[in-house]
């Protein structure tokens, strides 16, 4: 579960619908280093797009 995954950056929103479908962004500043926690996040996302 990605409740699991606990950033500054970052706030979990209930969402009303139970079936709702949700887009998920992954962004961060060009110029600013990404955390490892943050890097660790963004692998393991894109290894679950394979």
């Amino acid at each position: 579960s990605f409740k699991r995954v606990q950033l500054n950056e970052m706030r979990w929103v209930p969402i009303a619908e139970e079936d709702a479908v949700s887009e998920m962004w992954l962004v961060w500043p060009k110029h600013h280093e990404q955390s490892p926690a943050a890097r660790n996040f963004r692998i393991h996302l894109l290894n679950a797009l394979r």
